[in-house]
């Protein structure tokens, strides 16, 4: 298991998406997060030019734009990758470099979040989904389209719904036995279902195997759509955060 001791200088931890970039100061504890689209991003005050940070440590599945982003900064930079076993986790993947650094972090900050078997969900552009024993042994995970992108799919390729599909304002909340009585409501409470059901496919896996129940952690944009629907999840907004400061060295 991999050992690392912990660090007191002040750090800027960086969960980069595909759609949206969260970040957060490190200094002795975890300052609340921001997020921004890519397209709004300023992180200019947070760079290490202010004497705010000495390090950076970087989550990065959005490509390139991070490294233009943070490229000329002063202090050291950290690219987190997934390992074989580290800070408690051990990784399933035959080839665990394969593991997006995000879904690393986060079973890490879950692990030290919450004792006991977990549901780690990352409710993004992409939804994934990561089962993690009592143990911190990962037994496994799936990754399908979130639920913006279920969206795109079925109205991009659909003509007659996409004609008739009512806006559905961001947001709503649906019930769990909700049966829908417009096309824009069938879309949606669609798509939440499908994520849901299969999260709970996922819970009830790792219930035979952990032989107790295990608890969902939510995190990504569209957490709280989903916590409505899931009744014994919780949401943990900056779990990747919270993965990146143990990474470093930490203890939030």
């Amino acid at each position: 298991m991999t050992s690392r001791p912990e660090k007191t200088c002040p750090l800027l931890l960086i969960d980069a998406g595909n759609t949206r970039v969260k970040w957060a100061l490190w200094d002795r504890q975890l300052a609340p997060h921001r997020s921004a689209s890519w397209d709004e991003l300023a992180l200019e005050d947070h760079l290490p030019g202010t004497g705010k940070v000495e390090r950076i440590v970087v989550a990065n599945v959005g490509g390139r734009r991070i490294h233009d982003l943070i490229g000329d900064a002063s202090a050291e930079i950290l690219f987190v990758e997934s390992e074989r076993e580290a800070c408690g986790v051990t990784n399933s993947y035959r080839d665990p470099s394969q593991m997006g650094a995000d879904r690393w972090a986060a079973m890490i900050g879950a692990r030290h979040h919450r004792s006991g078997p977990l549901v780690v969900v990352d409710a993004g552009t992409a939804t994934t989904v990561d089962l993690l024993d009592a143990d911190g042994a990962h037994l496994g995970g799936v990754i399908v389209p979130g639920y913006r992108m279920m969206l795109m799919s079925l109205l991009g390729n659909t003509s007659d719904i996409a004609d008739v599909a009512e806006a559905v304002p961001g947001g709503t909340v649906i019930e769990e036995e909700y049966a829908a009585r417009s096309t824009g409501e069938a879309i949606h409470s669609g798509a939440l279902i499908a994520l849901v059901s299969l999260i709970r496919h996922s819970q009830e896996y790792l219930k035979r195997q952990a032989k107790t129940s295990p608890r969902i952690l939510l995190c990504g944009g569209d957490a709280d759509m989903l916590l409505p629907l899931l009744h014994d999840a919780a949401t943990v907004p900056d779990l990747v955060l919270r993965g990146l400061a143990i990474i470093a060295g930490n203890k939030p």
